[in-house]
């Protein structure tokens, strides 16, 4: 039997080889399952950050908003009180010409006067 193959030896040899890669497969879903689980707990924690996060983000994208709308009602107000003082300031410069002129016709009236009464003393 020395150049017959032996049969039964290369049949064992392949249950052998047949169990070890049946055992690797069964290694390698346990593995996968594992990590199946791990992702799948992961990922339902990560949900509650994720929704966390996205809460955090859309409070502030309020907030800015609410912050841009105040600063637009303040730069209104600001324009109406700049317009407010510029409109004071040509008024007051206004006034102030009509004071002047009121004090140069007080001044001349008071020549005038002064001049009457010095003409009423000479008469």
């Amino acid at each position: 039997m020395a150049g017959k193959p032996d049969y039964a030896a290369q049949q064992a040899a392949l249950r052998r080889d047949l169990t070890v890669v049946a055992r690797q497969i069964e290694l390698e879903q346990q593995r996968r399952s594992e990590v199946e689980s791990l992702l799948e707990i992961e990922r339902s924690q990560d949900k509650g950050g994720i929704q966390e996060h996205v809460d955090a983000l859309l409070r502030r994208d309020t907030e800015l908003r609410e912050v841009k709308s105040e600063k637009d009602q303040m730069t209104d107000f600001l324009k109406l009180g700049v317009d407010e003082a510029k409109r004071l300031s040509l008024e007051i410069v206004e006034l102030q010409k009509q004071v002047a002129d009121q004090n140069v016709a007080k001044e001349e009236a008071r020549q005038e006067l002064w001049q009457y009464q010095d003409g009423q003393k000479r008469l």
